[in-house]
């Protein structure tokens, strides 16, 4: 009988897809915590709890999509912390003294990470894993949430204070540009704000409780007028009717995921990228609200596959080759 060897095997089993994951922060009581989930909406866990919930407030979140680690912001104990997606190896990368530390975004191909620093500093800070770190931009931080270009390598951020979306390039000249202006309502709150890796970019606004999108190709130098033609979702629908309070977003390339702190409302939602099929993925609890939310990416293994079945089939034949010859 012809056996598959162990090696092709194991080819076998890392071609196989993974199942995509999404992971949120949970701050602000006596849990504070890590927890993460399969985006079908099974397989929910902490990955990490607070040993002292009172000196610490998980804030921002982000999946480094080179060594596969949650990355996330402790905005009291002002540390950045990762740990390994099945709970293990959890590590404090450094603490940042200064001021607090709230939104975070990772930069997998320069190991470097963002985040934005709470007053006195009230900027952005980017950083490398050992500490070191610079003020990339100045930047209001009440409400100012962060997502990363890694394509176009751009950082992209919410700025409620001058009513726009921005970004500025990492390459180190750090132009700012306004993207987006906010000015459909006198005072915006855009929190948490995603990107599809298609195009696509996404915010949350707790004053008027909409998910909205627009097209980047839209943008060409002219800030992009965001109006009632880029609502997406009205984020009431899943709260009763009752205003909503999203905090962060992601995406996946597929889904959107947000986070509700909404009393009797908490907990992680999906929709679609056009904002249909939206609902509740994992409840929170009674008393602890999820902030920064970030997803791993939608594995594409089908070339992967075909190329494993190829290699396969490919071995098989000539083993199968070797023993007729043999044979004869």
């Amino acid at each position: 009988m012809f056996r598959l060897s162990t090696s092709i095997v194991a080819f076998l089993l890392l071609a196989w897809p993974v199942q995509a994951q999404v992971f949120w922060a949970v701050g602000g009581s006596a849990s504070d915590r890590i927890e993460a989930g399969n985006v079908d909406g099974t397989g929910q866990t902490v990955l990490w709890s607070a040993a002292n919930p009172s000196g610490s407030n998980p804030w921002g979140i982000d999946f480094h999509t080179g060594d596969g680690r949650v990355y996330w912001s402790d905005s009291i104990a002002r540390q950045i912390n990762r740990i390994n997606t099945d709970g293990t190896g959890f590590e404090t990368l450094f603490t940042y003294n200064p001021a607090s530390t709230f939104s975070l975004a990772i930069d997998a191909a320069a190991n470097e990470v963002f985040f934005i620093a709470a007053s006195p500093v009230s900027a952005i800070v980017r950083s490398d894993f050992a500490g070191n770190t610079s003020t990339f931009v100045a930047v209001s931080p009440t409400n100012a949430w962060l997502t990363l270009d890694a394509a176009n390598r751009y950082l992209y951020w919410t700025e409620t204070s001058t009513g726009f979306i921005r970004r500025a390039n990492l390459d180190g000249t750090t132009v700012v540009e306004n993207v987006v202006s906010l000015a459909y309502v006198g005072s915006p709150q855009a929190r948490g704000i995603a990107l599809d890796g298609q195009g696509g970019l996404y915010w949350v606004d707790n004053n008027t409780d909409y998910l909205y999108g627009v097209d980047l190709a839209d943008f060409t130098g002219t800030p992009i007028v965001a109006g009632s033609e880029h609502e997406l979702f009205n984020l009431r629908s899943v709260t009763n009717n009752t205003a909503s309070t999203p905090n962060g977003l992601a995406s996946d390339g597929q889904f959107l995921y947000w986070t509700e702190g909404l009393s009797g409302f908490r907990g992680i939602y999906r929709a679609d990228l056009d904002g249909g099929n939206a609902g509740l993925l994992f409840a929170g609890d009674t008393t602890t609200s999820p902030l920064g939310v970030a997803a791993a990416p939608i594995p594409e293994s089908g070339p992967l596959l075909l190329a494993g079945a190829g290699l396969v089939g490919t071995l098989v034949a000539q083993r199968w080759r070797r023993r007729s010859l043999r044979q004869g």
